[in-house]
């Protein structure tokens, strides 16, 4: 099975394919328990593993010692904020304030308006939409605390407020101008399919696809959950 993408939903099937030996492939993370103790493949990593490098940047290479936050109150938004305020407080920062936005909010302005402007960063993950309402609502209050974005704002959200995030960090695990020979493919294959420009989705169901083939022709067609792991490792 390829996905499913939401943590919430993610946890909701994982006990069941565990338990028929399905094997399944996140393309935009999960939690580390539903491959370590489950049947899952995750991509481009486990949630709590991805994000920590921004906390570990903001603490020992920014300096920072106070922090907030902001995410969805779900299970990858969760898991996501727990690895990089795992990390920052590793480095020595504390976090201030913890701002959790229910699924289904579409007023941001309450969040920038609550926004403890004693942090020295605000550390954040929002769905790029909902993102995009963030720093519209944050840049016209005229907050000048600066963004640390988990993963960013990707297009083609970002073409709509690329301008509104300059001087702004985000840790993205792809970039379209990544200058290798993986991605030069990747790119002239998705200029053959498709209009516009690829962003981390595309790229991850991109390489979950050609992970999924290897680990097949490898495993001579064993698609079992064990036959996967021995191929794919």
């Amino acid at each position: 099975i390829l996905g499913p993408v939401f943590g919430s939903t993610q946890q909701a099937v994982a006990p069941y394919l565990k338990q028929q030996g399905i094997p399944w492939f996140s393309f935009l993370g999960a939690g580390s328990a539903l491959a370590t103790d489950g049947s899952a493949f995750i991509w481009p990593g486990a949630d709590e593993l991805t994000a920590a490098p921004l906390g570990e940047y903001a603490a020992t290479d920014l300096g920072y010692t106070k922090i907030a936050t902001l995410a969805p109150d779900y299970a990858y938004g969760q898991d996501v904020i727990s690895g990089a305020v795992d990390a920052f407080e590793a480095g020595g920062g504390e976090v201030v304030q913890q701002q959790w936005v229910p699924l289904g909010t579409t007023d941001m302005l309450q969040y920038a308006t609550n926004m403890d402007t004693s942090a020295d960063a605000l550390l954040m993950w929002l769905v790029p939409s909902d993102a995009a309402a963030f720093v519209r609502e944050y840049r016209n209050l005229g907050i000048d605390v600066p963004l640390l974005m988990f993963q960013g704002v990707f297009d083609p959200t970002f073409q709509e407020i690329g301008s509104e995030l300059v001087g702004e960090i985000g840790l993205n695990e792809y970039n379209p101008g990544l200058d290798n020979a993986a991605n030069d493919a990747f790119l002239a294959a998705y200029a053959a399919a498709y209009d516009g420009i690829p962003n981390q989705t595309t790229a991850f169901a991109y390489t979950v696809l050609q992970a999924i083939i290897a680990g097949a022709e490898a495993s001579g067609g064993d698609m079992s959950l064990e036959g996967l792991r021995q191929a794919l490792a």
